[in-house]
């Protein structure tokens, strides 16, 4: 039953980014929206990831903002890493009482968000997902936004 429950959820997740890659034009194969040089990010997070898929350091960068924000339950500056209308914000225990959520609960944030990454996946041109042990995070690149988190799964691993 644990198996079907995982393998369901990761199936949903997938629907969902199949549909807002779609409403945000992201494509596989498309050139990046910007080939402006970036910053060198603070690979703070990145210390234990032995993954394969490299991380774009503007994207690093933007998921460093959003980690920092969590730890610390800033609704303004997670708020500025999300893309608009994509992932809610709670304030409330309301969303908290389930296995997972969708929602970004502050509830869930602070200490028991778990910022490290430990696998990361390109899923198109300008779209990856981060794993964490507390959260999966999905990303995509926009022209006039640069990085934003569009899905958000607040799943620990177990």
């Amino acid at each position: 039953m644990h198996h079907k429950l995982n393998l369901g959820v990761l199936l949903l997740a997938s629907i969902i980014t199949y549909v807002v890659l779609s409403q945000t034009g992201c494509q596989p194969g498309q050139p990046s929206a910007s080939s402006a040089p970036v910053p060198k990010a603070d690979r703070k997070y990145v210390l234990h990831y032995t993954g394969d898929v490299a991380i774009p350091d503007d994207l690093l960068v933007a998921y460093n903002g959003f980690a920092d924000a969590a730890k610390s339950s800033d609704t303004d500056r997670i708020s500025q890493s999300v893309l608009p209308h994509a992932v809610r914000i709670r304030v409330g225990m309301e969303a908290a009482v389930t296995e997972k959520a969708e929602d970004i609960c502050l509830w869930r944030l602070g200490d028991k968000f778990a910022p490290d990454i430990m696998v990361v996946r390109k899923d198109a041109a300008d779209c990856y997902l981060i794993r964490t042990a507390s959260s999966a995070t999905s990303w995509v690149k926009t022209e006039s936004m640069g990085w934003r988190l569009y899905h958000y799964l607040d799943k620990p691993i177990m």
